[in-house]
């Protein structure tokens, strides 16, 4: 009888899924995603639920809003996550796996407000930094905390090359949960080829980095984007980026250096799977926890209500049971994560789950879903609702967690997929607006938030 299909869901770290080449990226070289598109089914909607990564990443494993699975909206600051379980407490996707025989394991980045052994990892190599391509310091199961010499994707790939030549050998089946770092700043620190990989020159830089003709530059962003945490924390020199030395088309340039970095990853990680005998049967996903601004609006990093913060890849591969198909009309998101695997798996999707099953529209059996839509927070303490044509918003208080009049967000991303005309305080399309604003405010009045 043959077992129950492994799964691998590898997660970038900040890649918007306009930087892809199979959505549609005229430059960026990203052949091994594009493999998995060609081959699987890719989701031309897909959204994370908080463009930001404690809420995003926890949202992904618990099939849950963040705050239902996290109780708050921001990123936990701690570089150790807690041996007690203050968040996540639900039942989790590596914890239902696990109770169905499956050996559960964890590489790379985490930042997520539990202990990966508290909710369902059998094994795990994580970093304490969250934010560092090079001499990277991890944990070991003790706690102690030790650096790894050289690039740390070279040693997230050796743990996974060891943990699959040890599962070809193992009758259970397998959760891999992969967390790539890129393309996430800092810059700096990764291998020179992708720094220079691509120019300026070949930058196409999206309509909306201009605001009354003027071209994004704040030199402290550019600054984080190179250093992150050693230049905001003084841990390093601060040095004067020249505006006629360095712009926005060279910031991009790199982030493009960083996606094909990522990419790579991708195709190591499934080389890997090929060479162990493992890959015809493994449900491979391939998606990031948000985007990334980079400039769009005059904004830098993500956590707002914008296309570029919250449109995500997403991708599912499992040959032999999926045809290629490219879907463009469901909204996806990330919470649908737990309970598609979990359907495809052949399990019971617990009642605390907030995602639904993709997997009607994975087997083509359905174009869409009833409620074809997805509601967003931010810890900007913004609440939206993502359909296929619209995007609606609104501010929340942050104590009293009410909402407030402060912003409305409407915009036609038909019409106008670039967010430059804000009909919140027009007239134009009026039932739209009226319809949208009754659906989030009924979502906001009845999703749980997390006590205990």
């Amino acid at each position: 009888m043959k077992k129950k299909p492994n799964v691998v869901i590898i997660m970038s770290d900040q890649l918007r899924a306009f930087e892809i080449g199979s959505y549609g990226h005229p430059v960026i070289r990203t052949p091994n995603i594009n493999r998995l598109s060609k081959e699987g089914v890719q989701f031309d909607i897909a959204v994370t639920n908080n463009p930001v990564c404690t809420p995003a990443r926890s949202s992904l494993l618990s099939g849950q809003y963040s705050r239902t699975c996290c109780g708050k909206l921001g990123n936990e600051t701690d570089e150790a996550p807690p041996r007690e379980r203050k968040r996540l407490c639900d039942s989790t996707l590596p914890e239902e796996l696990k109770k169905a025989g499956y050996n559960t394991y964890l590489i790379g980045k985490w930042h997520i407000g539990a202990h990966p052994e508290l909710i369902g990892f059998d094994e795990y190599v994580f970093p304490k930094m969250h934010h560092l391509n090079k001499n990277q310091i991890y944990f070991e199961p003790s706690g102690r905390a030790f650096t790894v010499p050289g690039y740390a994707a070279d040693y997230n790939l050796e743990q996974l090359r060891s943990f699959l030549s040890r599962q070809k050998k193992d009758d259970n089946p397998f959760f891999l949960f992969y967390n790539i770092y890129q393309p996430h700043m800092p810059f700096f620190d990764v291998p020179q080829r992708y720094k220079t990989m691509y120019s300026p020159e070949d930058v196409y830089l999206r309509e909306n980095v201009w605001v009354n003709g003027k071209i994004a530059r704040d030199e402290h962003w550019f600054k984080i984007y190179f250093w992150d945490y050693l230049y905001y924390n003084g841990l390093i020199e601060d040095r004067e980026l020249s505006p006629d030395k360095f712009d926005l088309k060279s910031l991009t340039a790199l982030y493009y250096g960083m996606v094909t970095y990522a990419d790579d990853q991708v195709g190591e990680i499934v080389r890997e799977l090929e060479r162990n005998d493992l890959l015809e049967n493994t449900i491979v996903i391939f998606t990031s926890d948000h985007g990334d601004n980079l400039g769009s609006h005059h904004l830098f990093n993500k956590d707002v209500l914008f296309e570029e913060s919250i449109r995500i890849p997403m991708i599912y591969y499992y040959p032999g049971f999926l045809q290629p198909y490219i879907n463009k009309t469901q909204v996806t998101q990330i919470i649908d994560v737990v309970p598609t695997v979990l359907d495809m798996c052949g399990l019971k999707i617990p009642e605390h789950i907030q995602g639904k099953s993709l997997l009607p529209i994975l087997t083509q059996q359905k174009e869409k879903l009833e409620n074809n839509f997805a509601f967003i927070e931010t810890s900007q303490y913004q609440i939206g609702i993502r359909t296929p044509s619209h995007l609606y918003g609104m501010k929340i208080d942050r104590n009293t967690k009410e909402i407030t009049d402060e912003e409305v967000y409407f915009f036609d991303l038909k019409d106008d997929p670039f967010q430059k005309k804000n009909m919140a305080k027009t007239d134009k399309q009026r039932e739209v607006a009226k319809r949208l604003n009754s659906k989030l405010k009924d979502w906001h009045k009845g999703t749980q938030w997390f006590k205990k």
